[in-house]
């Protein structure tokens, strides 16, 4: 069924002058860190707030991440056990690894990007396109990768 009310178009319209319904219509809107002229002018705190909240649970998870990576690898080292039970906890250390990383390269990048971009006033019309793309390529590299370092 088609849905011939748009409410979040008015919302956009009213407050920040962008219409849904022109053509052509826009394609990529992005996080608006100052208002519009004509809604009070100046920084839009909620947006700023709310990115600095994403970005920051976002590092505090990098950073655990990193100690646990890095716990982990000092009881491989430091504990006795058969060398082929080590080498498995390697392998699977550098499978964790893996599935940490490409995510971050895959959906945290492009969106820092895509909402990050806007602040510095940049354009980014393109790279927004590019990172849709990046974003879904994600789920087809994930278990390859994953494939390839337990593999090794």
């Amino acid at each position: 069924p088609e849905i011939h009310e748009n409410y979040f178009a008015e919302v956009l319209m009213r407050e920040y002058s962008i219409d849904l319904s022109r053509d052509p219509a826009p394609n990529l809107i992005p996080v608006h860190y100052l208002h519009a002229a004509g809604h009070g002018s100046g920084p839009n705190w909620h947006s700023i707030i709310s990115m600095l909240s994403c970005g920051s649970i976002i590092n505090v998870l990098i950073v655990f991440n990193i100690c646990c990576a890095r716990a982990i690898l000092r009881a491989v080292k430091e504990r006795a056990m058969p060398e082929n039970f080590r080498s498995l906890q390697v392998q699977l250390l550098r499978a964790l690894i893996v599935q940490f990383t490409i995510p971050i390269v895959f959906c945290v990048l492009p969106f820092f990007l895509i909402v990050g971009l806007p602040a510095t006033g940049l354009p980014f019309g393109q790279t927004g396109n590019v990172m849709g793309f990046v974003v879904s390529a994600f789920p087809v590299i994930d278990p390859i990768c994953v494939i390839l370092a337990y593999s090794r």
